[in-house]
């Protein structure tokens, strides 16, 4: 038994070197988990985008339909408040705290069980245009940090920290 260039256990059986099985299997198992990290890291950035899209979209068809849509007061209401809740705590989550004050404003202003203003007359129309600016700014804004693609840069040290298993970086 000997130990290659990286480290990994080798036998020597017939003058050709063979890695050993069980480190073979925990650097495929370490790849394996970076690259279900990864996917679910995408897919948890699509639904945040279709959500900040999805509040964006509510409050620029109220903008749009906005002397027939009245009626629909507490889905409008309910629709950009539970929006706004959701980018609340990813600007939490990121610590950007602009954001956080200013989505609390939103949630507290379109809560749908407390109206605290009606959604009719010019003022309220103001009101209701400029906070799509919010919305559209999270998609812009708040974007959490990408995490580092091995396949991206194979000759880096990024990709074999990340690959790295518990014992520390290789």
């Amino acid at each position: 038994m000997t130990k290659s260039n990286d480290g990994a256990a080798v036998r020597k059986d017939a003058g050709v070197q063979v890695l050993d099985e069980q480190v073979l299997d925990e650097k495929v198992w370490q790849a394996w988990i970076a690259k279900g990290a990864l996917r679910e890291q995408r897919s948890a950035d699509r639904r945040m985008i279709f959500v900040k899209c999805a509040g964006l979209a509510i409050l620029a068809a109220t903008a749009l339909l906005w002397r027939s849509l009245s009626e629909y007061d507490f889905f409008i209401r309910l629709g950009v408040s539970l929006s706004g809740c959701a980018i609340f705590f990813q600007a939490l989550s990121l610590r950007r705290y602009a954001f956080v004050a200013v989505f609390v404003a939103l949630i507290v202003a379109y809560n749908p069980l407390v109206t605290v203003f009606p959604l009719s007359g010019a003022e309220a129309f103001t009101f209701v245009v400029a906070t799509t600016l919010p919305f559209a700014a999270s998609l812009a804004w708040l974007r959490p940090a990408r995490p580092v693609d091995p396949k991206a840069a194979p000759s880096s040290d990024a990709g074999r920290v990340f690959f790295s298993s518990a014992k520390g970086p290789a």
